[in-house]
Protein backbone atom coordinates (compact mmCIF):
# COMPACT_ATOMS: atom_id res chain seq x y z
CA UNK A 1 0.00 0.00 0.00
CA UNK A 2 3.04 2.13 1.02
CA UNK A 3 4.31 1.90 -2.48
CA UNK A 4 0.88 3.55 -3.92
CA UNK A 5 1.27 7.09 -2.38
CA UNK A 6 2.41 8.84 -5.54
CA UNK A 7 4.33 11.97 -4.58
CA UNK A 8 4.22 11.85 -0.55
CA UNK A 9 7.14 11.40 1.20
CA UNK A 10 6.95 9.53 4.10
CA UNK A 11 9.72 8.98 7.43
CA UNK A 12 8.51 6.83 10.12
CA UNK A 13 9.86 7.20 13.75
CA UNK A 14 10.01 3.23 14.83
CA UNK A 15 11.41 1.51 17.52
CA UNK A 16 14.80 0.12 16.68
CA UNK A 17 15.93 -3.67 15.91
CA UNK A 18 11.99 -4.60 14.98
CA UNK A 19 10.89 -6.08 12.05
CA UNK A 20 8.95 -2.89 10.69
CA UNK A 21 12.80 -1.02 10.36
CA UNK A 22 13.46 -3.62 8.17
CA UNK A 23 10.54 -3.61 5.96
CA UNK A 24 10.24 -0.28 5.75
CA UNK A 25 14.53 -0.26 4.65
CA UNK A 26 13.24 -2.70 2.13
CA UNK A 27 11.24 -0.31 0.69
CA UNK A 28 13.53 2.72 0.88
CA UNK A 29 11.03 4.58 3.24
CA UNK A 30 12.98 6.83 5.89
CA UNK A 31 13.29 5.03 9.12
CA UNK A 32 14.27 7.85 12.47
CA UNK A 33 14.72 5.67 15.45
CA UNK A 34 13.39 6.12 19.03
CA UNK A 35 12.56 4.24 21.35
CA UNK A 36 9.02 3.75 22.54
CA UNK A 37 8.05 3.69 25.93
CA UNK A 38 6.17 0.86 27.21
CA UNK A 39 2.50 0.89 27.86
CA UNK A 40 2.97 0.70 31.67
CA UNK A 41 5.87 2.53 32.29
CA UNK A 42 5.92 6.25 33.42
CA UNK A 43 8.71 8.96 34.19
CA UNK A 44 12.20 9.03 31.70
CA UNK A 45 10.68 6.37 29.41
CA UNK A 46 7.94 8.55 27.95
CA UNK A 47 10.82 11.70 28.41
CA UNK A 48 12.91 9.63 26.38
CA UNK A 49 10.27 8.28 23.47
CA UNK A 50 9.05 12.05 23.14
CA UNK A 51 12.31 13.34 22.72
CA UNK A 52 12.82 10.85 19.83
CA UNK A 53 9.73 12.06 18.04
CA UNK A 54 10.88 15.47 18.41
CA UNK A 55 14.21 14.65 16.96
CA UNK A 56 12.10 13.18 13.96
CA UNK A 57 9.92 16.32 13.22
CA UNK A 58 12.91 18.19 13.51
CA UNK A 59 14.97 16.05 11.38
CA UNK A 60 12.04 15.11 8.63
CA UNK A 61 9.67 18.37 9.19
CA UNK A 62 6.24 16.39 8.80
CA UNK A 63 2.88 17.93 7.73
CA UNK A 64 0.97 15.80 9.70
CA UNK A 65 2.22 13.20 12.50
CA UNK A 66 0.27 9.93 12.32
CA UNK A 67 -0.29 7.47 14.77
CA UNK A 68 -0.42 4.09 14.03
CA UNK A 69 -0.92 3.41 17.66
CA UNK A 70 -2.99 6.05 19.50
CA UNK A 71 -1.58 5.34 22.92
CA UNK A 72 1.62 7.12 21.79
CA UNK A 73 -0.52 10.22 21.65
CA UNK A 74 1.01 11.94 24.99
CA UNK A 75 4.44 10.72 23.58
CA UNK A 76 3.89 13.00 20.67
CA UNK A 77 2.29 15.73 22.12
CA UNK A 78 5.49 17.65 22.75
CA UNK A 79 6.33 17.60 18.48
CA UNK A 80 2.99 18.30 17.73
CA UNK A 81 2.93 21.60 19.81
CA UNK A 82 6.64 22.64 19.07
CA UNK A 83 6.04 22.50 15.45
CA UNK A 84 2.26 23.39 15.47
CA UNK A 85 1.45 19.66 14.20
CA UNK A 86 -1.81 18.14 13.40
CA UNK A 87 -2.01 14.64 15.23
CA UNK A 88 -4.35 11.80 13.44
CA UNK A 89 -4.82 8.35 14.77
CA UNK A 90 -5.68 4.79 14.20
CA UNK A 91 -7.56 3.57 17.02
CA UNK A 92 -7.32 -0.38 17.08
CA UNK A 93 -8.48 -1.18 21.31
CA UNK A 94 -11.11 -0.03 22.80
CA UNK A 95 -9.25 0.29 25.28
CA UNK A 96 -7.04 3.29 23.59
CA UNK A 97 -10.97 4.95 23.21
CA UNK A 98 -10.80 5.28 26.77
CA UNK A 99 -7.37 6.65 27.09
CA UNK A 100 -8.00 9.19 24.48
CA UNK A 101 -11.18 10.37 26.27
CA UNK A 102 -8.91 10.76 29.50
CA UNK A 103 -6.59 12.42 27.58
CA UNK A 104 -9.03 15.16 26.52
CA UNK A 105 -7.47 16.04 23.51
CA UNK A 106 -7.12 19.15 22.38
CA UNK A 107 -9.03 19.68 18.21
CA UNK A 108 -6.09 21.92 17.13
CA UNK A 109 -3.67 18.66 17.87
CA UNK A 110 -6.06 15.42 17.39
CA UNK A 111 -7.73 16.55 13.72
CA UNK A 112 -8.30 12.86 13.04
CA UNK A 113 -9.44 9.22 14.04
CA UNK A 114 -9.45 6.03 12.00
CA UNK A 115 -11.16 3.28 13.94
CA UNK A 116 -10.76 -0.23 13.09
CA UNK A 117 -14.01 -1.37 13.45
CA UNK A 118 -17.19 -0.30 13.30
CA UNK A 119 -17.64 -0.59 17.23
CA UNK A 120 -14.60 0.95 17.52
CA UNK A 121 -16.08 4.00 15.81
CA UNK A 122 -19.27 3.68 17.96
CA UNK A 123 -17.13 3.24 21.34
CA UNK A 124 -15.32 6.43 20.27
CA UNK A 125 -18.05 8.26 19.43
CA UNK A 126 -19.93 7.10 23.07
CA UNK A 127 -17.35 9.54 24.38
CA UNK A 128 -18.21 12.89 24.70
CA UNK A 129 -14.85 14.32 25.15
CA UNK A 130 -13.93 13.33 21.51
CA UNK A 131 -17.07 14.94 20.08
CA UNK A 132 -15.02 17.33 18.18
CA UNK A 133 -12.75 14.96 16.90
CA UNK A 134 -13.65 13.53 13.67
CA UNK A 135 -13.49 9.80 13.28
CA UNK A 136 -14.12 7.65 10.33
CA UNK A 137 -13.34 4.27 9.71
CA UNK A 138 -11.00 2.36 7.36
CA UNK A 139 -11.84 1.70 4.00
CA UNK A 140 -11.55 -1.70 4.20
CA UNK A 141 -14.09 -1.83 7.20
CA UNK A 142 -17.11 0.77 4.99
CA UNK A 143 -16.75 -1.89 2.61
CA UNK A 144 -17.33 -4.82 4.69
CA UNK A 145 -20.17 -3.05 6.41
CA UNK A 146 -21.60 -2.49 2.87
CA UNK A 147 -21.19 -6.39 2.14
CA UNK A 148 -22.78 -7.23 5.62
CA UNK A 149 -25.70 -4.57 4.78
CA UNK A 150 -26.63 -6.13 1.16
CA UNK A 151 -25.64 -9.54 2.52
CA UNK A 152 -26.80 -10.06 5.59
CA UNK A 153 -26.64 -13.66 5.72
CA UNK A 154 -22.59 -13.50 4.84
CA UNK A 155 -20.32 -14.78 7.17
CA UNK A 156 -18.33 -12.38 9.59
CA UNK A 157 -15.15 -13.00 7.33
CA UNK A 158 -16.70 -12.50 4.00
CA UNK A 159 -13.83 -10.17 1.77
CA UNK A 160 -15.69 -7.24 -0.23
CA UNK A 161 -16.28 -8.01 -3.90
CA UNK A 162 -13.77 -5.75 -6.01
CA UNK A 163 -15.22 -2.46 -6.63
CA UNK A 164 -17.48 -2.57 -4.02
Amino acid sequence: MIEHLGDIELAVCCPPARPLMSELEKRKIRVLPYFRALEDKRGWEHLLAAAGVLRGAVGFRPDVLYLNQVDCYRVVLLAAFLHGLPIVGHVRKLEDAAYLARARPSPHRLRGLIAASPAMLEKLRSFPQLDHIRCTMTATCERLSRVRRMCPSAPPTASPASGA
